[in-house]
């Protein structure tokens, strides 16, 4: 495993925000990872009255202990007696056997169900598998990929991971108690999920939005439709939080938020307009990505638009009357022939 430094991403790249606990207000505190890549995701901490909740747990065990010890100064007096999965990825909650066994886990119904086919035992082979390839000498997109595979993966110790499941689940919203601290649940999936949840911390104003919130990097909707990630963003936008924790990424503004869904709004308006045409997911995902309208967005600042292509895909499942996730592996070749393109245009 490479050596951990606080000054650069988990992935080698300089830091580009502080890593680790950024209290925020009322004891909320935010555990960030720089840069909000791959498996760089983001937990949440609420502080009651002698208890507390984590928001979501990390990739691996070796990420959770290091969370754990940044929360340690507001966990001594206050345990951790709630855990919330925000969804079914395994970069949030694969950290959960490291919890407390009294804590109890809660998550939607729908990240459960998904959850049961989030396999660390999948990604320990497929990484063996990119070391190993990554000796021959593979050419052209092939040898792109995984290379790019290799880089990303690792980081994460996959074969330590002893997946813990959520004990109790909801649907539509729910409320908890913690510590006096009345946290709100809201299920806004499917839209990156099958599943996704925001929580809402009325008392501090602080909204921890899991991966609703990609901030500084594309969104990558496995699931859609995009309406009903729009639908999530403007309940933040209502809210009117003091602090917004996304799932990866710097902590974001109201004027980031509102900039996804301007986003959104656009995947989803000119994915129906390919798809009236005949165009593939991926041409059109190209067209987009050259277009005028693009270029002059601050969307074409966001790191790895390639992941445009599974938002697209997405779209085009729902006008097909499909639903579902693609094979993400699949996906992610896919997303490597786009990035060449997109690294072009951006020279």
């Amino acid at each position: 495993m490479p050596t951990f430094d606080p000054k650069l991403s988990l992935h080698g790249d300089a830091a580009m925000y502080q890593w680790g606990a950024h209290p925020l207000t009322d004891g909320s505190v935010a555990y960030l990872q720089p840069n909000g890549g791959l498996g760089e995701s983001n937990v949440g901490l609420v502080v009651g009255d002698g208890a507390s909740c984590v928001i979501d747990t990390c990739w691996d065990p070796t990420q959770a202990r290091r969370m754990l010890a940044e929360f340690d100064p507001w966990l001594a007096d206050n345990p951790i007696t709630t855990v919330v999965n925000t969804h079914s990825n395994g970069d949030h909650w694969w950290g959960n056997s490291l919890m407390p066994d009294e804590a109890v886990i809660v998550t939607s119904k729908a990240s459960l169900g998904a959850m049961r086919d989030e396999s660390p035992l999948a990604l320990t082979a497929m990484r063996a598998s990119l070391g190993l390839a990554c000796r021959l000498p593979l050419p052209g997109r092939w040898g792109r990929t995984t290379r790019q595979g290799n880089h990303e993966f690792a980081p994460f110790d996959f074969a330590s991971v002893r997946r813990r499941f959520p004990d109790t689940t909801f649907t539509g919203r729910t409320e908890l108690n913690v510590g006096g601290r009345v946290l709100e649940l809201r299920e806004v999936g499917p839209a990156h999920t099958a599943g996704d949840l925001m929580v809402f911390d009325h008392g501090s104003g602080v909204v921890f939005g899991g991966d609703i919130l990609f901030i500084d990097q594309t969104p990558i909707m496995w699931e859609g439709p995009a309406q009903n990630w729009v639908a999530a963003l403007e309940q933040i936008i209502t809210f009117g939080p003091t602090c917004i924790v996304p799932g990866h990424g710097p902590l974001a503004t109201l004027g980031q938020v509102e900039s996804l869904r301007t986003y959104f709004q656009w995947l989803a308006e000119r994915a129906e307009h390919f798809h009236a045409k005949g165009e593939s997911a991926q041409d059109a995902t190209l067209d987009m990505l050259r277009s005028e309208e693009f270029a002059t967005s601050n969307w074409a600042t966001w790191r790895r638009p390639e992941v445009l292509v599974a938002g697209v895909g997405a779209e085009y499942r729902r006008l097909d009357g499909k639903t579902g996730s693609p094979n993400q592996f699949a996906m992610a070749n896919t997303m490597i022939a786009i990035r060449s393109v997109a690294e072009a245009l951006a020279r």
